[in-house]
């Protein structure tokens, strides 16, 4: 299992659809968020792995990342979710929950190109993602 820190960005723009993200640098989160929202990460010796669960009518729903492991040139990313109860008293206002995560680079296996696969509840891959080292 590696080691991962959990990151809280406020400028971070909503998603309406799920995105599953993972940044090596701070050009590719401008590119994606639309501006430098990254700023104080340190992206030369980590990677920031980002999972948005898009809009959500209600509160009461979130997306976690529970766990990152590498194998060779694999990367899993387990995520978990969870949504409000039949009955739940929950807030009447749309939300777009999202949970961001680093991890060292140096923790990975190997440099080169790597698959960071996002697996939800039940083993489904949620998403695949190539990235180069």
């Amino acid at each position: 299992m590696i080691h991962m820190q959990r990151v809280t960005l406020h400028d971070v723009p909503p998603f309406d659809l799920p995105a599953y993200l993972v940044f090596t640098s701070s050009r590719e989160m401008a590119a994606v968020y639309g501006r430098d929202v990254g700023s104080k990460l340190d992206l030369e010796e980590n990677i920031l792995v980002a999972a948005h669960r898009g809009l959500c009518r209600t509160g009461g729903y979130t997306i976690r990342i529970e766990s990152v492991q590498a194998a060779e040139r694999e990367v899993i990313v387990r995520l978990s979710l969870t949504d409000p109860r039949p009955g739940d008293f929950v807030t009447m206002v749309m939300t777009y929950p999202r949970d961001m995560v680093l991890i060292q680079k140096s923790t990975l296996p190997s440099r080169g190109d790597l698959i960071f696969k996002f697996v939800g509840p039940g083993g489904i891959v949620m998403a695949q993602k190539r990235v180069s080292l």
